[in-house]
């Protein structure tokens, strides 16, 4: 059975680009596409995604907060996709239980990160030990939580 994906985006063209990507080199389905923070809520507990992809300005509720509901039912992987990866801080993303941060100019890391989040293979330890390639060369905010860094791409 193929594993499953929920695309969250208020942006029709980014969720169209993000599910032509994912059809196209990735082995897994998206399930459903979500307009906005609720709806992404709503379609998460109805469909019950393996991955879920949210944007971090989408409306009603943005992603962090989006996320936030979705623990509250779910302990699927989250992917945050967003332009704005700089600006998201390290302790936002870890308190609601972000898995990895993208950003929206890079579908190779996409692919990447879900294929990796999918996999089953050490699934919450994606950041462990080591900065996520975008982050690579910009000075960056770890912080240690239980043995793991995590890098969400917070400058200092």
């Amino acid at each position: 059975m193929t594993k499953s994906i929920l695309i969250g985006d208020g942006s029709q063209v980014f969720r169209r680009t993000t599910r032509g990507f994912i059809d196209c080199h990735t082995q897994f389905g998206v399930c459903g596409e979500a307009i906005d923070g609720l709806d992404a809520v709503d379609k998460a507990r109805k469909l019950w995604p393996d991955l879920i992809i949210l944007d971090a300005a989408m409306p009603r509720l943005n992603g962090l907060q989006a996320a936030r509901a979705i623990r509250r039912i779910s302990s699927v992987p989250i992917i945050l996709f967003t332009l704005y990866a700089e600006a998201v801080r390290a302790q936002d993303v870890l308190s609601v239980g972000i898995d990895a941060v993208v950003p929206k100019g890079n579908l190779s890391l996409l692919g990447k990160q879900i294929n990796l989040l999918l996999s089953n293979v050490q699934q919450k330890k994606l950041f462990a030990g080591r900065r996520p390639e975008y982050l690579s060369s910009r000075p960056t905010s770890d912080v240690d939580v239980l043995n793991r860094t995590v890098s969400a791409g917070a400058r200092r």
